[in-house]
Protein backbone atom coordinates (compact mmCIF):
# COMPACT_ATOMS: atom_id res chain seq x y z
CA UNK A 1 0.00 0.00 0.00
CA UNK A 2 2.79 2.40 0.91
CA UNK A 3 4.48 1.86 -2.46
CA UNK A 4 1.19 2.46 -4.26
CA UNK A 5 0.71 5.70 -2.30
CA UNK A 6 4.13 6.88 -3.49
CA UNK A 7 3.79 5.75 -7.11
CA UNK A 8 0.08 6.41 -7.67
CA UNK A 9 -0.65 9.55 -5.63
CA UNK A 10 -3.67 10.37 -7.79
CA UNK A 11 -5.42 7.03 -7.28
CA UNK A 12 -8.83 7.53 -5.68
CA UNK A 13 -7.76 5.24 -2.80
CA UNK A 14 -5.03 2.69 -2.28
CA UNK A 15 -6.94 -0.42 -1.27
CA UNK A 16 -6.52 -3.63 -3.26
CA UNK A 17 -9.86 -3.47 -5.03
CA UNK A 18 -9.64 0.22 -5.88
CA UNK A 19 -6.15 -0.24 -7.32
CA UNK A 20 -7.32 -3.35 -9.17
CA UNK A 21 -9.87 -1.36 -11.14
CA UNK A 22 -7.92 1.91 -11.32
CA UNK A 23 -4.88 0.11 -12.77
CA UNK A 24 -7.13 -1.97 -15.03
CA UNK A 25 -5.63 -5.21 -13.71
CA UNK A 26 -8.65 -7.12 -15.06
CA UNK A 27 -7.60 -6.16 -18.60
CA UNK A 28 -4.31 -8.07 -18.32
CA UNK A 29 -4.38 -11.13 -20.52
CA UNK A 30 -3.29 -13.58 -17.82
CA UNK A 31 -5.53 -12.21 -15.05
CA UNK A 32 -8.45 -14.45 -14.09
CA UNK A 33 -11.14 -12.34 -12.42
CA UNK A 34 -12.82 -15.41 -10.95
CA UNK A 35 -9.69 -16.02 -8.82
CA UNK A 36 -10.04 -12.51 -7.40
CA UNK A 37 -13.50 -13.19 -6.04
CA UNK A 38 -14.89 -12.79 -3.50
CA UNK A 39 -12.88 -9.77 -2.35
CA UNK A 40 -11.72 -9.42 1.24
CA UNK A 41 -10.78 -13.09 1.50
CA UNK A 42 -7.17 -14.20 1.89
CA UNK A 43 -6.85 -16.14 -1.37
CA UNK A 44 -8.51 -13.64 -3.73
CA UNK A 45 -6.82 -10.68 -2.04
CA UNK A 46 -3.36 -12.22 -2.38
CA UNK A 47 -4.08 -12.90 -6.05
CA UNK A 48 -4.93 -9.22 -6.64
CA UNK A 49 -1.99 -8.07 -4.52
CA UNK A 50 0.37 -10.17 -6.65
CA UNK A 51 -0.81 -8.40 -9.79
CA UNK A 52 -0.51 -4.98 -8.20
CA UNK A 53 3.01 -5.85 -7.03
CA UNK A 54 3.84 -7.04 -10.53
CA UNK A 55 2.70 -3.67 -11.86
CA UNK A 56 4.83 -1.86 -9.25
CA UNK A 57 7.95 -3.85 -10.18
CA UNK A 58 7.61 -2.63 -13.76
CA UNK A 59 7.99 0.90 -12.40
CA UNK A 60 10.65 0.43 -9.71
CA UNK A 61 13.19 -2.21 -8.74
CA UNK A 62 12.35 -4.42 -5.75
CA UNK A 63 15.11 -2.67 -3.77
CA UNK A 64 13.59 0.73 -4.56
CA UNK A 65 10.14 -0.54 -3.55
CA UNK A 66 11.52 -1.73 -0.22
CA UNK A 67 13.10 1.71 0.27
CA UNK A 68 9.77 3.43 -0.46
CA UNK A 69 8.15 1.49 2.39
CA UNK A 70 10.45 3.31 4.82
CA UNK A 71 9.74 6.80 3.48
CA UNK A 72 6.84 9.06 4.47
CA UNK A 73 4.23 9.59 1.78
CA UNK A 74 3.38 13.01 0.39
CA UNK A 75 -0.40 12.90 0.63
CA UNK A 76 -2.41 14.70 -2.06
CA UNK A 77 -5.72 15.06 -0.23
CA UNK A 78 -6.60 15.49 3.43
CA UNK A 79 -8.34 12.39 4.76
CA UNK A 80 -9.50 13.72 8.12
CA UNK A 81 -11.20 16.59 9.93
CA UNK A 82 -12.93 19.67 8.64
CA UNK A 83 -10.65 19.87 5.58
CA UNK A 84 -11.31 16.29 4.47
CA UNK A 85 -11.09 15.97 0.70
CA UNK A 86 -9.21 19.21 0.17
CA UNK A 87 -5.78 19.32 -1.43
CA UNK A 88 -2.92 19.69 1.02
CA UNK A 89 -1.65 22.61 -1.02
CA UNK A 90 -4.92 24.47 -0.34
CA UNK A 91 -4.82 24.25 3.45
CA UNK A 92 -4.31 27.36 5.59
CA UNK A 93 -0.76 27.71 6.93
CA UNK A 94 -2.06 27.75 10.52
CA UNK A 95 -3.66 24.33 10.02
CA UNK A 96 -0.52 22.94 8.37
CA UNK A 97 1.56 24.24 11.30
CA UNK A 98 -0.78 22.58 13.77
CA UNK A 99 -0.51 19.25 11.91
CA UNK A 100 3.27 19.50 11.59
CA UNK A 101 4.13 20.58 15.13
CA UNK A 102 1.25 20.09 17.55
CA UNK A 103 -0.88 17.18 16.37
CA UNK A 104 -0.41 13.51 17.14
CA UNK A 105 -0.90 12.54 13.49
CA UNK A 106 1.43 10.09 11.80
CA UNK A 107 4.60 10.59 9.81
CA UNK A 108 2.80 10.87 6.45
CA UNK A 109 0.53 13.71 7.61
CA UNK A 110 3.38 15.56 9.32
CA UNK A 111 5.65 15.11 6.30
CA UNK A 112 2.92 16.44 4.01
CA UNK A 113 2.25 19.47 6.23
CA UNK A 114 5.95 20.34 6.39
CA UNK A 115 6.23 19.93 2.63
CA UNK A 116 3.44 22.43 1.99
CA UNK A 117 4.91 24.80 4.57
CA UNK A 118 8.20 24.69 2.64
CA UNK A 119 10.09 23.28 5.61
CA UNK A 120 13.08 21.06 4.82
CA UNK A 121 12.60 17.60 6.14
Amino acid sequence: MKCAQHLFPDAPRHSNQVLRYWLRIDDQEDFHADKAMPPHRAGPDTYVTAYILSHLTLMQSPADLVHLTTQPVLLVNVTFGKHRGQKGSDLPASYLEWIAYKSDFGADQKHTARHYLGVNQ
